[in-house]
């Protein structure tokens, strides 16, 4: 029988690695932002509760041959067998915050290394703050530490639940005793994570919280208690009959991994308990003597996989930041491949060098000695050769608006119309962009790289909102948005004034005295939002001048799990911009005499990558003054686009059509000196 087997090490399971091994596959492919793999970040619940089930066999094991469990030993095993791997993941990690990190991931790293070391990153991720860059990207090295921190934890606190329970009361009891306080505390787990959830506000804190992801290891341990204490008989019978339902759990498994979106709500309100449900019995395919289940994952890839996975996870996430598009300038198939290569050898190395000899406390011999040290090598010659471009500097907004404010504009041009830009951190660096690009074209008169920007906000102003279903902090001057405008046109009234205002009018909000989340589509949220355009555009026809609409292209921002989302990863993310561009046309429909738009989505779908061009929007939200990219879609649309919006307002006598010499003279590169 290949169940546990007498004494007080489990008999291998060749499946089980490969469980492992499938497991680890998603996660990996889910940090590679692969659409069909949208919901990869399951495999690691499917972790929890292998792991869950493995040491409470180990522990049961223990306490039937000899009567006690050494939680001493228990513990230094453990440590031994987790603490170099993790370690190296923390020299990685440093690496990465001392060559490649932006400001916010280094101003995040000490807390996020001390929150790994201490065994508490879920809680260091959980309760972090939010910067207005962290909002677009920034992950940090070490997130995915979380699940390695829950594991942790219940490996310091549930060898001291089973020895608390198993020596209290006949012994013959011990099982059902420990099958009833595990039950309870799973279903504890399952009530908390639910109630985190009851207003749809905190995922996150449900996906990173000990107690409320802790059902998914309780089940694996359940399992463990069921088949541990079962005769011999029983388990050739249970065998024989799980081989089909099995199969299906783990199709099923593999399809969740493909179709189910983190923020799915029914996730944390039972959804996760059901998964490990799925995965026990999977689980229970793998101990099975035969069947399909156990024949497929014990093939010898993914049992190699899953004996090098636990360095895998560990590894992959920094290597996976270091080798970013921008860096190797590779698309997304040959990337990934050089993602995996580089991540294999760096695990292979760290299995033979670091993990194996402290787990068994011997010496290297010269063969593992060879095979690691090659290994790193390689490794390392294969990402220095590849990381050709410098890493993308962190762009500081606040000092761009120090530059646009203190910056001289663009000569003027007599009889020229004047512009300037409005709106949020798109506005400021596309017009400082644009105003780089007059220099050299003279389409325009006087250009001022921003009439008025507000960082960090829309038109909705200072409302509570969220992303991801993180409740953020509202800037308390988004309340001064309409003001600014005003202030500023009351200054100095352009001919044009561009308008370009990004994602934050799309998050969910609490409108003013109301305690519940709305969505563009919402009525209410509509309303507010139309409210907010009126009154700017109302604005800008008071003081005269044409508001021109950038409309909004789809952006991919936030995290999830550390990482950017899969660029398809919500139709209804897309669908909020959708509502916003519809708006903006229907107000400016209302001041057609004083307003136009431009429709920059529409343009950026004609090119090959469409909206997901990193090249021109590297954050997949800006497009770039400083690398000169918008200062290109200046030239190659906008600046023919907001003239031409302009003259349909005022007309050919006021604005007559330009040659098309205009807005392709022969130049040099855009400058982006002040």
């Amino acid at each position: 029988m290949s169940g546990a087997a007498p004494g007080r090490r489990l008999a291998y399971q060749p499946a089980l690695d490969g469980l492992r091994g499938v497991a680890v596959a998603s996660v990996v492919l889910f940090h590679s932002e692969l659409s069909w793999a949208r919901g990869g970040y399951l495999g690691v619940s499917t972790f929890f509760t292998l792991s869950g089930f493995l040491i409470c066999s180990l522990l049961l094991a223990e306490h039937r041959d000899s009567g006690k469990i050494d939680l001493g030993a228990f513990w230094s095993r453990r440590f031994r067998r987790l603490m170099p791997a993790s370690l190296l993941g923390l020299v990685l990690a440093i690496a990465y915050g001392a060559l490649a990190a932006d400001s916010t991931q280094l101003a995040d790293l000490r807390g996020d290394v001390a929150g790994a070391l201490a065994y508490a990153a879920n809680w260091r991720f959980t309760f972090g703050g939010d910067s207005y860059s962290e909002l677009f990207t920034s992950p940090s090295p070490l997130l995915h530490f979380w699940s390695l921190a829950i594991e942790e934890q219940f490996y310091l606190v549930f060898p001291l639940v089973v020895v608390a329970v198993v020596r209290r009361g006949p012994q013959g009891r011990a099982a059902t005793r420990l099958a009833l306080v595990l039950a309870c505390l799973a279903a504890a787990s399952v009530a908390i994570s639910t109630w985190l959830t009851r207003d749809g506000v905190t995922f996150d804190r449900a996906y990173f919280g000990t107690d409320a992801r802790a059902a998914e290891l309780l089940i694996g341990a359940l399992l463990a208690v069921w088949w541990h204490h079962m005769s011999d008989a029983s388990r050739e019978a249970v065998s024989r009959r799980v081989a089909a339902p099995a199969a299906i759990a783990l199709v099923a498994l593999i399809a969740c991994w493909s179709i189910v979106d983190q923020s799915s709500a029914w996730l944390y309100r039972g959804g996760l308990a059901l998964y490990a449900m799925g995965s026990a019995v999977v689980i229970l395919g793998a101990i099975a003597p035969s069947g399909a289940v156990r024949a497929v994952l014990s093939v010898e890839p993914l049992r190699q996989l899953g004996r090098y996975s636990y360095g895998v996870y560990v590894i992959h996430w920094p290597v996976f930041l270091w080798l970013s598009p921008q860096r190797t300038e590779l698309s997304t198939a040959p990337l990934l491949a050089v993602r995996l290569v580089v991540t294999a050898a760096i695990a292979l190395a760290s299995f033979h060098l670091l993990e194996q000899p402290i787990r068994t406390r011997r010496w290297f011999s010269k063969q593992q000695l060879r095979l690691a040290a090659g290994s790193a090598i390689a490794a390392i010659a294969l990402g220095a050769v590849l990381v050709t471009a410098e890493a993308t500097a962190p762009v500081d907004f606040e000092e761009l608006q120090e530059v646009a404010a203190t910056r001289p504009a663009a000569p003027n041009i007599e009889d020229l119309p004047t512009i300037s830009f409005y709106g949020d951190s798109t506005a400021l660096m596309m017009g400082l962009g644009f105003a780089d690009w007059q220099r050299t074209t003279r389409v325009f008169g006087e250009v001022s790289g921003a009439g008025f920007t507000q960082l960090g906000c829309g038109f909705m102003g200072s409302t509570a909102h969220r992303y991801r279903n993180t409740e953020l902090v509202s800037k308390a001057e988004c309340d001064e948005t309409q003001e600014g405008i005003r202030r500023s046109l009351s200054f100095a009234t352009p001919d044009i004034c561009v308008v370009m205002s990004g994602p934050w009018n799309v998050p969910d909000r609490k409108l003013p005295g109301e305690d519940v989340w709305r969505a563009p589509g919402d009525p209410a949220f509509d309303a507010h939002l139309r409210g907010e355009l009126e009154e700017a555009s109302e604005s800008f026809e008071e003081h005269g001048c044409v508001a021109v609409w950038v409309l909004m292209p789809y952006s991919v921002q936030g995290t999830v799990d550390g990482v950017l989302p899969p660029h398809d990863y919500s139709e209804n993310e897309l669908e909020r911009v959708d509502r916003l561009n519809e708006l903006i046309t229907e107000v400016v429909e209302e001041h057609a005499g004083h307003a136009a738009t431009v429709d920059l989505p529409g343009w950026m779908e004609t090119l090959p990558d469409g909206y997901l061009d990193t090249r021109l929007r590297p954050d997949l939200v800006h497009f770039g003054w400083e690398n000169g990219t918008a200062q290109e879609v200046a030239d190659r649309f906008l600046g023919r686009a907001i003239y031409d919006a302009y003259r349909s307002v005022v007309g050919d006598d006021v604005a007559p059509p330009l040659p098309p010499s205009a807005f392709t003279p022969t130049r040099s590169p855009p400058t982006t000196e002040g």
